[in-house]
């Protein structure tokens, strides 16, 4: 993903008591693309420069289009094409299995929030990380070209009247595929259908992170958690750290953490099991001794 600034973000603090988690998060997305491919900084070998018909965020909607489609972050390059891909029929959704729960949950929460049929969710592997929606087996997925060659996280998307199909070069590829797919449908649909286009994308930071401020209000539940693990996957973050101080529940130390405001470490594996199918790591951040004063007091 690519934005017009230059500047890098690396960790974006998210504080409940100043900032909404919806209106934060929106902030969040200049952290998947801030460097150009062929800048220090990004993750494999430059793709070739984009011809002017492939449209990046930089492009004027009056220049191209493709500029006008409200997806976060903006992919590399969009080439919109004729016609629509009609989402108001009987449609199959084929995905590798190791994948196909949390696919079907996904697309059909998305479907059903723009009152759209659900699919039909089914197992299919394929030789490269691939998915179809269809109305009819049998449309094949793009070709890995025009990607990156070292980029682990790279994507193709391709939307026509007869298909909607995504190939990727690795399982969080094609995880990131679907979150575009998900953005045409909430944001960019064209009535009961979404524009045709091809989409080739990769991020251009190998980690892309938020972070929560446990210290600056209550302790977050672990709905919340999950909340805060959802919203960044969608933006295509990576790497969720939470800065703690003494609100853990430490085993062999249990008066430093406040029992009505401690995360556990149960909700913590359970944390990091919820978020690795969404490609998603969890980080711990425990403080110097500057932030010491309520576990040392003990």
């Amino acid at each position: 993903m690519r934005t017009v600034t230059a500047s890098v973000l690396g960790v974006t603090m998210l504080r409940r008591r100043r900032w909404p988690v919806w209106s934060l998060l929106c902030g969040l997305v200049v952290s998947y693309g801030l460097s150009s491919p062929d800048q220090p900084g990004a993750q494999g070998a430059a793709a070739k420069p984009r011809p002017a018909e492939a449209c990046g965020a930089d492009q004027p909607a009056a220049v191209n289009p493709a500029a006008a489609l409200r997806l976060v972050p903006f992919p590399q390059q969009i080439q919109l094409g004729e016609g629509v891909f009609a989402l108001n029929r009987p449609l199959t959704l084929s995905v590798p299995a190791k994948a196909a729960g949390l696919f079907g949950e996904l697309l059909i929460a998305e479907l059903r929030r723009a009152g759209l049929p659900a699919p039909q969710v089914v197992a299919a592997e394929s030789r490269t990380p691939a998915f179809r929606l269809a109305a009819e087996a049998g449309a094949a997925v793009p070709a890995l070209a025009g990607l990156p060659e070292k980029n682990l996280e790279a994507y193709i998307l391709r939307v026509d009247q007869q298909a909607i199909t995504a190939s990727a070069t690795s399982e969080a590829g094609l995880f990131y595929g679907l979150q575009i797919l998900c953005q045409l449908i909430r944001a960019n649909r064209r009535g009961d259908g979404v524009p045709c286009l091809t989409v080739r994308d990769w991020p251009a930071l190998r980690w892309r992170c938020l972070q929560d401020d446990f210290t600056r209000g209550p302790s977050p539940r672990s709905s919340v958690l999950r909340l805060q693990v959802d919203l960044g996957a969608n933006l295509k973050l990576n790497l969720f750290t939470y800065y703690m101080e003494h609100q853990f529940a430490h085993a062999k130390h249990p008066d430093i953490g406040p029992p009505d405001g401690s995360v556990t470490p149960e909700e913590m594996r359970d944390l990091v099991a919820y978020a690795k199918p969404r490609h998603m790591d969890i980080l711990g951040n425990q403080q110097s001794f500057g932030h010491f004063g309520h576990i040392l007091k003990h």
